[in-house]
């Protein structure tokens, strides 16, 4: 099916254009005078996707821990690949796989999902967890560099690996979940994929 605009058509496109670019202009105002808007405005999203309270909640507490811990990795000299490095690092010695294995065991093979978003809510704990044990490693003990790093993150993912192994122990279940295609974690009626 092909889209034709005729000349009568392209003022309407302009001015549409133009509104939604000053609504645009004004989120970002209000959200850099306001942050927290930028939170509601996620968390709207999220549900609209159908995700429940709780996931996004954690959703949202995770990417807190995230900055934390990239700010702490920054502050210790890591720099370019170092991020995927020891991001990988701390997936696999908390989980068993890297992120990439991970996203292959949830069936993503879209380069536009996150992983996060297609966790339970038991797994952005343990993440959050791992990368905010990490942090809390980094700050405490001594030294610097990507060394020192990757030791503090392996050690993060031990205790949460044992984490893990604690929790199925005792509910009989795996923590890491495997979802089909396109099914987040706490699965909408109808699935939305991001644009």
């Amino acid at each position: 099916m092909e889209m034709t605009i005729d000349k009568q058509d392209k003022p309407q496109l302009s001015k549409q254009a133009q509104r939604w670019l000053v609504k645009l202009g004004k989120q970002w105002l209000a959200e850099s005078q306001h942050p927290e808007l930028a939170l509601l405005r996620a968390r709207e999203t999220y549900e609209q996707r159908g995700y429940s309270r709780q996931w996004i909640d954690h959703r949202l507490r995770g990417l807190s821990a995230r900055q934390e811990l990239t700010a702490a990795w920054n502050r210790l000299g890591a720099a370019g690949e170092d991020y995927r490095n020891l991001t990988n690092e701390l997936f696999k010695s908390a989980f068993g796989m890297d992120v990439e294995s991970y996203r292959r065991y949830k069936g993503l093979t879209d380069d536009h999902d996150h992983l996060r978003d297609f966790m339970t809510d038991l797994e952005l704990s343990l993440v959050s967890l791992a990368e905010t044990t990490a942090a809390v490693f980094h700050r405490d003990r001594p030294g610097e560099g990507i060394d020192k790093l990757l030791a503090d993150v392996k050690d993060a993912g031990a205790v949460v690996a044992g984490t893990i192994r604690e929790i199925e122990a005792r509910s009989g279940r795996p923590v890491r979940a495997g979802k089909p295609l396109g099914q987040p974690a706490q699965a909408p009626v109808v699935p939305v994929k991001a644009a």
